[in-house]
């Protein structure tokens, strides 16, 4: 079904998979709604995860399954342990004003936009990119980080 040029993914009927889990099987297609967006899930199946419960699992191109939520959790704990290693890479406060309360607080901000490459956040880059793209950036708060681009602008 397409509504608007996004498509809807509506659960199939509960079939009894292997080992006598319930699933819903989807046609492979790619999910805007998922956990990835963008990233061809094969199949979503209802599984038990020995943290979650019953929950979505995914099918990986080895033909394992995964727990969705359990994979996002370990996502989100790289992000932020990346994010904190970066911040002390670029001194562990804010270059202008010395404030290191809280990392959510603190920005990367590129001193030439034209040299910019990455994204730092968007995607696992090897550290090595990373700290060269680091390089090309100061480590401000959020309320300094404004007042840059309010200068600039």
């Amino acid at each position: 079904m397409r509504l608007s040029g996004v498509q809807l993914l509506l659960p199939a009927p509960k079939q009894t998979g292997e080992n006598g889990y319930s699933s819903r099987v989807h046609i492979p297609t790619y999910c805007g709604s998922s956990p990835h967006p963008g990233k061809l899930m094969d199949f979503i199946m209802i599984r038990k995860c020995k943290h979650h419960g019953e929950t979505e699992f995914a099918q990986n191109g080895k033909k394992s399954w995964y727990c969705l939520k359990c994979h996002g959790l370990r996502q989100r704990k790289r992000r932020i342990s990346r994010k904190e290693r970066a911040i002390q890479y670029k001194g562990g406060c804010c270059a202008i004003c010395g404030y290191n309360k809280c990392n959510d607080a603190l920005d990367f901000h590129h001193m030439d936009p034209s040299t910019k490459l990455a994204e730092i956040g968007s995607r696992d880059l090897s550290w090595k990119i990373l700290s060269e793209e680091l390089d090309k950036c100061i480590l401000v708060c959020a309320n300094c980080h404004r007042e840059i681009h309010s200068i600039n602008h």
